[in-house]
């Protein structure tokens, strides 16, 4: 039931090995980002997937949300700009976390995105504006919450 959870939830769920080498990119992670999954194993690094909002810029490596889970930080509420191979570009939210062994050692870390260009749009909201909010952090769940809301309400 976990694997179904993660294929079929409208969230983009993005987990990679203690080396940083993607594990899993579940369809609504492939599709925020706008690979294929056999381009999977390249997204950390491609520049265009991890822009700055303000610049829209590429933002350096050691500052993008998966990174900083693998040197032990969790991540809440942070935002960023992907621009797809068509031109489309999307703005997405996500929670960083760092996953660890029963031994405490890292395993790895897990990314959970959602993808806020809609209501940014509807709210008339340009992507500085809402990158300088408390309003994803107020909404965005932890994984733990993710799944455990999923799982309680049969969500999809």
């Amino acid at each position: 039931m976990l694997d179904a959870l993660v294929q079929q939830t409208g969230d983009g769920v993005l987990m990679v090995d203690p080396q940083g080498r993607p594990q899993l990119l579940n369809p609504a992670a492939r599709e925020q980002f706008g690979v294929t999954e056999s381009e999977g194993a390249q997204l950390l690094m491609r520049p265009e997937a991890w822009l700055g909002l303000e610049t829209n810029k590429p933002i350096e490596r050691r500052q993008r949300p998966l990174e900083r889970a693998l040197r032990g930080e969790v991540v809440r509420g942070i935002s960023w700009g992907v621009r797809h191979a068509t031109g489309q570009q999307r703005v997405l939210t996500g929670t960083a976390s760092p996953l660890r062994r029963a031994d405490g050692s890292l395993g790895g870390a897990v990314l959970i995105t959602r993808d806020e260009t809609e209501r940014m749009r509807a709210g008339g909201l340009p992507p500085a504006v809402l990158s300088r909010t408390d309003t994803t952090r107020a909404a965005y769940w932890t994984p733990a919450q993710l799944v455990a809301h999923h799982t309680v309400n049969g969500c999809n």
